[in-house]
């Protein structure tokens, strides 16, 4: 069941080519540019609150816009530009494209499909990017003369102008897109991403929202079971939900209820978007839900220890590999690549890279003799009203000890291997220690490709058969003046 998952973002193909592209052999080029060796699956984000489709259900993107004579865009009396998202690009190529070609979801589904790779439609369920400035081009009408029915209006918040999925209007009209996406376009898939944005409900209404989307969701399905009907081949449903289980359920996700009633076949679990949770409780996941259903590990382009850390370093390839290793050795059956995309440079260190990952990262076989950093980040999403768990890092080393667990999947026998740290001040007296047993300091590897994080960067190569498959502790002792750790991580060589 390996394998990889690619959501497109509904902006890349638009916003990061030229005019010209926006063609169907343009449409076809992207397609080649992820049709990697374990690809298995490409969902294209067809809207946020409004369609990047000529959608009979949600205004178009380029609905209501003015193109002046000297190439400025207009939308209610203020110019449309390239910050803070490429509004203006997407808008225009948008608009394009379907001028170009008839159908492009047709395109791309036909061509994928040549190419051995499944095609989905990915609904972001309440997309919220700069609710706060009421008259962007990305809201929709409905949302802009509708405030009664977000979920906390009074909130200057993102997430409080979300839409409130107690409204049966809401569930309505969102059900209709999903009913259009199916109807019009032959996909082999639907996503229903709940993580474009929670909270769905308001504050304190988490737990009535359960039965509410158990009732969604079984109408999902039942859409679903219909489009398979008309096309002869299976729709699956999948869903994108929280990393943690807990935090799932008080957003109101029955994800075990959704499971167990078949409603959904995949079930991605995934952070928000600051960084890739290194931890997922995904064995738990697995108890939780069972074998029957697909299991796939969410990740994010960014790669940070905690909040503080300014955006800006992203995963690697060798980071990928690591999370990959890692995710399928604890249960996940596949891997979710989410702001991974071709074309936009903001959410891609180096896509030739990239598409060494996407031949090797989606199984353990594969994956497991690489070159990979397992390093240490975070769960960056709580359920509203609950306590943030918080970031590991930055750890006191002190009067105690700092430890340090990290799961480095399987294949680690006969692997040289090393543990790199920094800390906030200078420290030659310290002492690491894994599994119990003492490291020795060493220089950084060659070819390292340092993170954001403030102090010094230093390495201890980590003895012959101590590092094993799974989780590994590690142990920190400050030999004098406490210190706080900034950055951890576990760099395991090929496989020789």
């Amino acid at each position: 069941m390996a394998g990889i998952i690619i959501n497109e973002d509904f902006e890349n193909f638009m916003a990061s080519r030229p005019m010209e592209k926006m063609t169907e052999a343009g449409l076809k080029e992207q397609i080649d540019n992820y049709a990697g060796k374990q690809v298995e699956m490409i969902v294209f984000c067809g809207n946020g609150m409004r369609a990047m489709f000529d959608s009979h259900v949600f205004e178009p993107l380029w609905k209501g816009m003015e193109e002046l004579p000297d190439g400025r865009l207009m939308y209610r009396g203020k110019e449309v530009t390239d910050d803070p998202l490429p509004v203006k690009s997407n808008a225009l190529n948008c608009k394009h494209l379907y001028e170009n070609n008839e159908n492009p979801f047709k395109t791309r589904i036909d061509y994928a499909r040549s190419k051995g790779i499944k095609a989905g439609a990915s609904m972001r369920m309440n997309d919220v990017h700069w609710a706060l400035k009421p008259d962007f081009l990305m809201h929709s009408d409905f949302w802009r003369e509708h405030p009664e029915l977000r979920r906390a209006a009074y909130q200057p918040t993102w997430t409080g102008q979300a839409l409130d999925y107690a409204r049966p209007e809401v569930r309505e009209r969102s059900l209709a897109l999903i009913r259009e996406y199916l109807d019009r376009f032959d996909f082999d898939a639907i996503e229903v991403d709940w993580m474009r944005t929670p909270p769905h409900f308001k504050p304190g209404f988490e737990e009535q929202g359960l039965q509410i989307l158990n009732e969604f969701m079984r109408q999902v399905r039942r859409i679903a079971d219909e489009a398979a009907a008309r096309s002869g081949h299976a729709v699956d449903v999948l869903v994108r939900v929280p990393t943690d289980p807990d935090t799932a359920r008080r957003h109101g996700f029955d994800v075990v209820r959704w499971v167990k009633e078949k409603w959904v076949s995949h079930v991605t679990v995934t952070n928000f978007y600051a960084t890739t949770a290194f931890d997922p409780p995904l064995e738990l996941w697995r108890m939780l839900l069972g074998d029957e259903v697909s299991l796939a590990a969410g990740m994010d382009i960014n790669c940070r220890q905690n909040f503080d850390v300014p955006l800006g370093f992203r995963n690697t390839g060798e980071i990928i590999k690591g999370y990959a290793a890692s995710f399928l050795h604890r249960g996940a059956d596949k891997l979710y690549f989410f702001n991974h995309m071709d074309g936009n440079k903001s959410c891609m260190y180096d896509f030739t890279e990239f598409r060494n990952v996407l031949d090797c990262a989606g199984s353990v076989e594969t994956v497991e003799p690489e070159r990979r950093r397992h390093v240490v980040t975070f769960d960056d999403m709580n359920a509203p009203g609950t306590p943030f768990k918080g970031p590991l890092l930055p750890l006191k080393a002190g009067a105690l000890n700092a430890e340090i667990r990290i799961n480095v999947g399987g294949g680690t026998a006969g692997r040289d291997a090393v543990i790199i740290l920094a800390a906030d001040k200078p420290n030659d007296t310290m002492n690491v220690r894994l599994n119990t047993v003492c490291c020795t300091k060493c220089a950084l590897p060659e070819k390292y490709d340092k993170p954001l994080a403030e102090g010094t960067f230093c390495a201890w190569r980590i003895p012959p058969e101590v590092l094993h498959d799974g989780d590994n502790v590690v142990e920190i002792e400050p030999g004098g003046e406490a210190f706080y750790i900034n950055w951890c991580e576990i760099l395991i060589d090929a496989k020789k």
